[in-house]
């Protein structure tokens, strides 16, 4: 498996979208050897091997993955709560409360 899990470390207000969030977790592995895999396959993937990065446009979100961290911009409070839903493992941090998440 290439990702055991992630934690999500901050939450803050999004750069681009004030009245959306950016999220940025800390992701358990390594997930850069993928980088320049899914530079070959995904459509409009930017890979940029100098910063060791990939970022994705995905409906209005903009992931950017780093060996250890991903940073997604535009989210709102329901693609948050679908964040928090994919990984019963992650714990969250928003607003310096840790709280374990629980799928429903």
């Amino acid at each position: 498996m290439l990702l055991h899990g992630f934690t999500v470390t901050h939450v803050l207000d999004c750069l681009a979208d004030p009245s959306k969030d950016r999220v940025i977790a800390e992701l358990s592995d390594d997930v850069s050897p993928v980088f320049p895999y899914l530079n070959a396959v995904v459509p409009n993937l930017m890979y940029n091997p100098g910063a060791n990065s990939v970022t994705v446009e995905r409906e209005w979100r903009i992931l950017t993955f780093y060996p250890h961290v991903a940073v997604m911009d535009k989210v709102d409070g329901n693609g948050l709560l679908k964040l928090e839903r994919g990984d019963a493992h992650a714990k969250q941090t928003r607003y310096g409360r840790q709280q374990p998440l629980c799928p429903e």
